[in-house]
């Protein structure tokens, strides 16, 4: 542990620094938060929508998509990964992929 508390203390020491570049003092900076509070996890699930026995998702309408995509996590996931918090990003263009709808 007396490796771990230097070490430690050496992040703090240079996080205060301020002779030191930014660069260096936020690396520091994120380095004792990931180890402090953990890193955050990236949640996203990409869902591929296409495949061969269906209209191409590019066809569908949104509320089609979202059955689609349902179906399958609950394929995959056993139901675990529906049930769970999710963020409705803002509508796309599906052709083209940005700007909203």
């Amino acid at each position: 542990m007396q490796h771990a508390d230097l070490a430690v203390q050496y992040l703090a020491d240079l996080v205060s620094d301020k002779g030191k570049p930014d660069k260096e003092r936020r690396l520091a900076a994120q380095e004792l938060l990931d180890r402090a509070f953990g890193r955050s996890v990236d949640r996203s699930v990409h869902i591929n929508l296409d495949d061969q026995k269906s209209a191409p998702a590019s066809t569908l309408s949104l509320p089609e998509m979202r059955i689609k995509a349902a179906a399958i996590l609950e394929r995959v996931a056993g139901g675990d990964a529906v049930d769970g918090e999710y963020q409705e990003l803002p509508e796309r263009d599906i052709t083209t992929g940005c700007g909203e709808v």
